[in-house]
């Protein structure tokens, strides 16, 4: 109902902030994997040097994904923060002239 007063330009905003969300989403199980790993992969019995390899290994893809999960999750707030504003601001103005339009009896009635 509120995308009726949306332009072309306004959905294609919260499209990609949907997007964005969707693929924030899809990361946050990726997370849980990758401590499995650093967990597996810390075995008191194996040789400490490939121990502290594959770690720092996982840790970089830790890494990755978070600064993946940042950016994701930052442009969907962003894009559909944008989209709430300009269509907060489409709504005033249509409010307003529905209101300006009335005869002055409109506002007497009380």
């Amino acid at each position: 109902m509120l995308f009726k007063y949306s332009t072309c330009c306004e959905k294609l905003i919260v499209t990609i902030g949907v997007i964005m969300s969707i693929l924030g989403g899809a990361l946050l199980p990726s997370i849980a994997v990758v401590m499995g790993k650093v967990v597996t992969n810390y075995d008191p019995g194996t040789d400490r040097d490939v121990m502290l390899s594959e770690i720092q290994k996982m840790i970089t893809w830790m890494s990755v994904i978070i600064g993946c999960l940042w950016f994701f999750s930052y442009f969907q707030y962003a894009f559909m923060q944008h989209m709430a504003e300009r269509l907060e601001f489409t709504l005033k103005i249509l409010y307003l002239r529905a209101i300006m339009r009335q005869e002055p009896a409109y506002f007497e009635k009380r």
